[in-house]
């Protein structure tokens, strides 16, 4: 089994039902970390904190949610919790011995 490559259907599972749901990026990041058994110190910060100490980054917008509905129907199936895929993800690329 080989590790997913972007555009891969976990990878774009986990994207996606992730946008979709509107997890906290500390989650998802926290949650990456955990499955690879890496422990940094995380700390959640808000978009204004954020560009108040990168003024020259990109503004987010305040309110984004990505309707899956098209993807799902292209796809033929829903999709399956986020945490499930960052699993497989994780067991595929520690079998592999790495993302190269």
């Amino acid at each position: 089994m080989s590790a997913p490559r972007p555009g891969s259907r976990l990878v774009v599972d986990v994207l996606a039902y992730t946008l979709a749901r509107m997890l906290l990026v500390v989650i998802l990041t926290a949650a990456i970390f955990e499955e690879f058994e890496l422990k940094p110190d995380l700390q959640p910060i808000t978009s204004a904190d954020w560009k108040a100490m990168r003024p020259t980054t990109a503004t987010r917008p305040a309110y984004s949610v990505l309707d899956v509905e098209p993807f799902t129907r292209l796809i033929g199936r829903p999709m399956r919790p986020w945490r499930d895929a960052l699993r497989t993800i994780a067991a595929e690329v520690k079998a592999r011995g790495g993302f190269a």
